[in-house]
């Protein structure tokens, strides 16, 4: 969740791909086209599904409105869930915030120590999320890993410590014996231990995502499947691998990896903690604003769902942001629900220790205790809905050369920009 730099670049971000190991890097032997796409990935680029099947799926649901859902007490919903507070606050989704999705982690680490009580675990989520009338979407996270020295055995008997510090962004149970992958940096580089442990740990990996993926992959509980979050360059190899047995599972949900996974995705996911048309503070790099990450989200001509945002002090607001998913259809996940707790996401990243809040609050919609942060935005997240713009629209030259029918959102197309980027994708040119 730590974001100093946001995003660079996102079409740097896909696009530089090519110009990297991919699959074919890893498993040496396939052969490329005449255009010199390594034949796995052109093979997982054709898997993914047409745009017009994408968006039937999504219509069906309507708006999605979620939130990114980590208990406010600071429990793990996977290895040591609240049962009791989970069905409080997923009440509280749906009753007081008016949410209808949310989006959770399961760890790869903790299939590997007890997948029986991972499974009934999540399980048990599963049917709390559906009797409030909430679709799952799940990440099936490979960025906590069982460090391959140590046994599963020896794992489970290890006790997780509580990391807390006053006014400090991102707190919670911290568990020992695990390699970390990378995520959320763009440019963030694979750890050298991470990728001396894959011959290992790839084995356990396959088993999850193909274990998981089979046994839910007609479940009507979940929403789609996110297969890295946030993958950076330097896991684009391992991306695709993740791909390719999420295709051979065949799950009738659909596939999804921000950033490095755009060209893959049946359906385009993107993060934003920017105010549009600004630059976000409190990060050391520049990166495009939140309209240039709409415009790389929507050129892809696919269903678009932003699963990830609000940070209110950047002006990255309900009141800002809304009105431009309203606008183009984007089904979307705040970033937490009850602030407060370990995690203290109230706070804004690298905020001082110790530091009183700030004016306003960074992330959350509720109090620990169901109340509202602000009626306004509730009220503004019960009323959301998809925009019909007027048909008078159409007259004007920008719909017309995009080929929007904005009332019918399986015809959303964008074929210039489209092909452009498939155009770079394939070049390997930004």
């Amino acid at each position: 969740m730590n974001r100093r730099s946001l995003l660079r670049t996102m079409a740097g971000g896909a696009c530089g791909s090519l110009v990297l190991p991919s699959l074919a890097a890893l498993e040496p032997g396939a052969a490329a086209s005449s255009d010199d796409t390594p034949a796995a990935l052109r093979r997982l680029r054709d898997a993914r599904w047409s745009e017009e099947k994408a968006f039937r799926y999504m219509q069906q649901f309507g708006e999605i409105k979620g939130c990114n859902y980590i208990p406010s007490d600071g429990s793990s919903i996977m290895t040591s869930p609240n049962e009791e507070l989970i069905r409080r606050e997923l009440g509280w989704a749906r009753d007081v915030a008016g949410l209808n999705c949310v989006r959770v982690w399961i760890d790869l680490a903790d299939f590997q120590i007890n997948a029986d009580q991972l499974h009934a675990n999540f399980e048990k989520f599963l049917k709390a999320c559906d009797e409030n009338r909430i679709k799952v979407l799940l990440v099936l996270s490979m960025q906590s890993a069982l460090d391959p020295g140590v046994s599963p055995a020896a794992a489970a008997m290890s006790q997780p410590t509580m990391d807390f510090h006053p006014s400090v962004h991102g707190g919670g149970l911290r568990y020992p014996d695990r390699i970390h992958w990378p995520c959320c940096e763009p440019e963030g580089a694979m750890p050298a231990k991470a990728a001396a442990a894959w011959e290992q740990t790839k084995p356990a990996a396959e088993k999850f995502f193909r274990t998981f993926l089979t046994r839910y992959k007609n479940d009507e509980r979940i929403l789609l499947w996110d297969l890295y979050n946030e993958a950076p360059k330097s896991a684009r190899p391992y991306v695709e691998i993740l791909f390719e047995w999420a295709r051979e599972a065949g799950p009738s949900q659909p596939l999804s990896v921000c950033w490095q996974g755009h060209d893959l995705s049946d359906v385009i996911t993107f993060h934003t903690y920017a105010r549009p048309g600004f630059e976000t503070a409190n990060r050391n790099n520049p990166g495009w604003d939140f309209l240039n990450e709409l415009d790389w989200a929507r050129a892809w001509g696919r269903p678009m769902l932003c699963t990830e945002w609000l940070a209110r002090p950047f002006g990255n607001t309900i009141a800002a942001i809304l009105p431009f998913f309203a606008r183009y259809h984007i089904g979307w996940f705040v970033w937490g629900l009850c602030a407060v707790g370990p995690a203290q996401y109230q706070f804004p990243w690298d905020w001082p220790m110790g530091s009183p809040p700030p004016r306003e609050w960074f992330h959350c919609l509720l109090y620990p205790d169901g109340t509202p942060y602000s009626a306004e935005e509730i009220l503004a997240i019960r009323e959301f809905r998809y925009r019909e713009l007027p048909p008078q629209v159409m007259t004007q030259s920008y719909w017309r050369s995009w080929k929007i029918d904005i009332n019918r959102a399986d015809q959303i197309v964008a074929p210039e920009p489209t092909a452009r980027i498939d155009s770079q994708l394939t070049s390997g040119k930004a």
